[in-house]
């Protein structure tokens, strides 16, 4: 789930993943400009980006529980990879 504490979600900046006890698990990094080590080869996560944007922008939170199915084939994912969504709140009146 995604949510802000207070506001909409108004901007997803980033969204990777990783396998658990990869180079960029162990340094806590969630960035993939960073080139830590992630022991995955996803080319892209722009199919799933955009499902996360579909389904959050503008709402206070999101629950993503399509999001298995939204994920690229080529990522090879299994139960000890971590995805991460890095986003931004914009504050509500």
């Amino acid at each position: 789930m995604l949510g802000c504490e207070s506001g909409l979600i108004q901007e997803i900046t980033s969204v990777g993943a990783f396998q658990t006890d990869s180079e960029a698990d162990l340094n806590q990094v969630c960035q993939e400009q960073t080139g830590f080590d992630t022991q995955l080869r996803c080319p892209s996560m722009a199919v799933t980006s955009e499902f996360i944007k579909t389904s959050c922008l503008g709402k206070e939170a999101c629950l993503l529980s399509m999001l298995s199915s939204h994920l690229p084939k080529e990522c090879s994912l299994d139960i000890a990879s971590k995805v991460y969504v890095q986003f931004k709140c914009i504050q509500s009146d």
